[in-house]
């Protein structure tokens, strides 16, 4: 098929944070462009987490594997609503399981769940050669971005991240756009900073930088600064199709810097640039869904709502190998 198909293992979950993981039951709740170690498969010790991708195809899955046994606790990610046939959706799947017991033989139990909407389900189940017993859930946030004018974007976004742009913009804060593939690696670097004091797993930098790199997903980097402390947040963002991706965001803030939402100013730069480009919508990258307990993510959770953005639901089918 002249695909490359990369299975690549990552680093070993501590006790801690396969306990969390087991707690927070968060994976499901994400992007198609992001795998964090947060899944529901149980508090198992000892599990090798395994990335799966393919560049071209681009699908990836992140498995927890532990002895024979498999569980792709975030994809098969891909984007189902792409026209394609029965046997097209099918061979995915099934090289995706290949990649990974070429790098696993032992394993011989593989379990997924491709993320996808309702809509998706029906076709996905109809012509699916895998069996589905379980359909679990999951949500996000998406900002419109097919309104009349720019004014007309910032009128929609909820009432208190106009007032947090508008107090920042005010507050010396201000924006640059960046070659994503010139600024990947110590924005990489900041990012598994933040992630390792929240105990979360990032993905290896060669996962992100094929995604930087592949002129389909149209990788955007926006930063937002207040000059007189230092203090930036960096945004980035892929577009492989009319919705945009928040791939990761993160902020570093000078102790002395004001009371100033960075965060707000590059989501509404990223959002008018989307917009600008022609993008119907921008996914805020998961919230929790109205049916799961508290996700640990309250915060964000809550930050991500003053958007007053579309909730979207999303299905996953349970796939069963072996």
């Amino acid at each position: 098929m002249g695909a490359t198909w990369i299975a690549k293992p990552v680093r070993a979950l501590s006790a801690d944070e396969i306990d969390r993981w087991h707690t927070l039951d968060w994976g499901r709740n994400l992007s198609p462009s992001q795998t964090p170690a947060w899944g529901g498969a149980g508090k198992v010790l000892g599990v090798e987490p395994i990335l799966v991708f393919s560049p071209e195809r681009r699908i990836s899955a992140l498995f927890f594997t532990k002895g024979n046994e498999a569980e792709c606790v975030n994809g098969p990610v891909h984007d189902w609503s792409i026209p394609g046939s029965a046997t097209e959706q099918n061979e995915l799947i099934g090289m995706t399981v290949h990649a990974l017991l070429k790098c696993r033989p032992e394993v011989t139990q593989v379990t997924l769940r491709p993320r996808m909407t309702e809509v998706e389900l029906g076709h996905f189940i109809e012509r699916s050669a895998f069996p589905s017993d379980r359909v679990d859930r999951s949500s996000t946030m998406t900002i419109p971005l097919e309104t009349p004018g720019e004014s007309s974007l910032f009128e929609s976004l909820g009432s208190r991240i106009r007032h947090e742009v508008r107090r920042a913009v005010r507050g010396e804060v201000t924006t640059e756009v960046h070659d994503a593939e010139k600024v990947i690696e110590p924005f990489w670097e900041r990012c598994s900073d933040l992630y390792k004091k929240k105990a979360l797993w990032l993905p290896p930098i060669e996962w992100i930088r094929s995604m930087v790199n592949d002129p389909h997903q149209r990788a955007l980097f926006v930063r937002s600064l207040h000059l007189p402390t230092g203090s930036l947040c960096e945004v980035l963002s892929v577009s492989p199709g009319p919705v945009a991706f928040n791939l990761f965001s993160v902020e570093s803030r000078n102790p002395s810097c004001p009371n100033l939402s960075l965060n707000a100013v590059a989501q509404w730069t990223t959002a008018k640039i989307l917009r600008e480009r022609g993008l119907q919508a921008y996914d805020l990258n998961g919230i929790a869904h109205r049916d799961s307990q508290d996700s640990g993510f309250t915060g964000v959770d809550a930050y991500k709502r003053k958007f007053k953005g579309r909730i979207i639901e999303f299905a996953h089918p349970m796939l069963r190998f072996g």
